[in-house]
């Protein structure tokens, strides 16, 4: 039996149609979980170091270890919600236009 090859394969393509499909479907996990929504509700106020942002999550008991924030910020970040910048050492978290959505949610 001859190996398979990856080259032997069809390329898939996405459409564009696709890609808006993904990037929708990616925005709706990151805003509709509970977590995901308190971070950008402590993030709409102010920019927000990532440190405190941990310290407030793990205190509301929304978050139970300080490395679980990555998942969370990651599908945020992935979604267009937050951006990160650096300060020094510190990560800054801050909403973008797409996270605001969060002033809707609750209403």
């Amino acid at each position: 039996m001859e190996d398979e090859n990856d080259d032997d394969l069809p390329e898939m393509r996405t459409t564009p149609l696709d890609e808006v499909r993904m990037a929708h479907a990616n925005y709706l996990k990151a805003v509709n979980h509970p977590t995901r929504r308190r971070i950008l509700e402590i993030v709409y106020k102010e920019p927000v170091p990532k440190e405190t942002l941990v310290d407030t999550l793990i205190k509301e008991k929304m978050l139970s270890e300080p490395r679980a924030i990555n998942f969370h910020l990651d599908l945020l970040l992935k979604a267009n919600c937050i951006k990160i910048s650096c300060e020094g050492e510190k990560e800054i978290l801050e909403i973008t236009q797409e996270g605001k959505v969060v002033d809707y949610l609750g209403k």
